[in-house]
């Protein structure tokens, strides 16, 4: 009998400690060809529904070329710290990439 009674203690005080998740604050920016260029929306409708995103992999609407990369001095010092057979092994898969990228 304690044994019970100390189980729905438990479950009541785990029921009343649930307590309700505050929304996220979020921020939106926008890059667009109308001209924007990572400018901040100040007014977009916000919905008090789930929003779902369906992803159909048949279906495709535009052609990635690339996301982009840099080479900075960390990479160029990474880069240079390499066996001459790993350097140029990294500068040709490098070399082939960019050779696929740009037409």
């Amino acid at each position: 009998m304690m044994k019970k009674s100390l189980l729905t203690l438990l479950v009541i005080g785990s029921l009343l400690s649930c307590t309700e998740q505050t929304p996220f604050d979020i921020t939106v920016y926008e890059t667009s060809a109308a001209g924007n260029s990572l400018s901040q929306v100040q007014v977009f409708e916000q919905l008090d529904s789930v929003s779902t995103i369906n992803i159909n992999p048949d279906k495709t609407y535009q052609k990635i070329t690339g996301f982009g990369g840099a080479f900075t001095e960390s990479s160029a010092y990474l880069l240079n710290n390499l066996s001459k057979s790993k350097r140029r092994e990294v500068l040709e898969a490098i070399s082939v990439q960019m050779v696929q990228i740009i037409p």
